[in-house]
């Protein structure tokens, strides 16, 4: 492990988890233990941030662009690529090594990166079965060929049941692989940037409490609340690792990319209430406040790390979930009052 004088900067999200007050206040769990270990490993928890963006990909862009999309940006065809956001800029021209993980996800989140940690990678023709059915997978399975083969049972077993089964297993075994490894990722050499994005607690609902496996996934207000008490209880002992593994105090940021899904249980509002918690220096946690939005974190990091005098953002929330969506997005209002007011 070679040493630096940059912090090893650990960017962990927990896809979809939602702020203490909507976990409580809709799903009826209770968040303040998980809170309490945190604050005693030394994390500032902006109690009442809000998310940019309505949805991952937006949300994750504009986290690492440290800023917003113009509404005309509506008729780009796609995203800036990551790789190219100004937070990568500035990490490769600082040496960073770029570290990321095998997840269900793909195309926008590609980082070029120069270590990936994966669990398992087979392939199926197109399909990727190890990775997760994505929009264009699930298209294929029920239109092409392979339909057929559903249907008819022609390969024994091979069904859509069957799938399902193993694609949801997968994602089972591909979490705890990244929780297990992200301990062992101090040892590599410094300085490094590691990107865990890790979709939890996003559906499927495959998770109880304990961390063992559920099928059919528990879809009910139970289903939710069980992935966070899962992935609360494992990412604490995780970065207990990092902290006591690392030769010098890393930087973390730990937050949800976007709240809950709104539907029968979390509105449009409620999916912008994220978790956001950092673990930076002294004298970078007096900078931060409560209601701080992601698109201004990293502002804060590079000022504080790395001599640069970037403004901070007025912080914002839109319900857009797509480009094509910017131009008529609502603004979402934040209300929120911290718990220690």
């Amino acid at each position: 492990s070679a040493s630096s004088d940059k912090p090893d900067i650990y960017l962990i999200v927990l896809d979809a988890h939602g702020r203490a007050d909507i976990l409580q206040e809709k799903y009826g769990y209770d968040s303040s233990g998980f809170l309490q270990e945190l604050n005693d490993m030394g994390f500032y928890v902006a109690e009442c941030s809000q998310s940019n963006y309505a949805s991952t990909n937006l949300s994750i862009t504009s986290l690492l662009q440290m800023d917003y999309f113009p509404p005309e940006q509506n008729n780009t065809a796609k995203l800036p690529p990551l790789k190219e956001s100004a937070v990568l800029r500035t990490l490769d021209a600082h040496g960073y090594t770029v570290i990321t993980f095998e997840n269900r996800t793909g195309g926008h989140f590609d980082l070029q990166e120069d270590i990936k940690l994966a669990h398992n990678q087979l392939a199926f023709g197109e399909l990727n079965l190890t990775g997760g059915l994505n929009e264009f997978e699930k298209i294929m399975l029920h239109t092409s060929a392979t339909r057929f083969l559903l249907d008819t049972e022609i390969i024994p077993a091979f069904t859509a049941d069957t799938l399902t089964r193993f694609e949801d297993y997968e994602h089972y075994q591909q979490t705890r692989f990244i929780l297990s490894k992200l301990q062992e990722v101090p040892e590599l050499k410094s300085p490094k940037f590691v990107l865990v994005h890790l979709l939890v607690p996003h559906s499927p609902f495959i998770f109880t409490p304990e961390g063992d496996f559920r099928y059919p996934e528990d879809t009910s207000r139970n289903g939710y609340r069980d992935n966070v008490a899962f992935i609360d209880r494992s990412i604490v002992s995780s970065i207990h690792a990092i902290l006591d593994r690392s030769d010098q105090p890393p930087v973390i940021l730990l937050m949800g990319d976007h709240g809950p899904p709104p539907g029968r249980f979390a509105t449009q509002a409620d999916r912008l209430k994220i978790l956001n918690a950092f673990y930076v220096r002294d004298d970078m946690q007096q900078e931060l406040y409560d209601s701080i939005s992601p698109v201004n974190s990293f502002r804060l990091i590079l000022n504080e790390y790395f001599g640069m005098n970037y403004p901070l953002l007025e912080d914002a929330s839109y319900s857009a979930y797509k480009l094509k969506q910017l131009g008529d997005a609502s603004v979402m209002e934040n209300t929120c009052i911290p718990a220690s007011q």
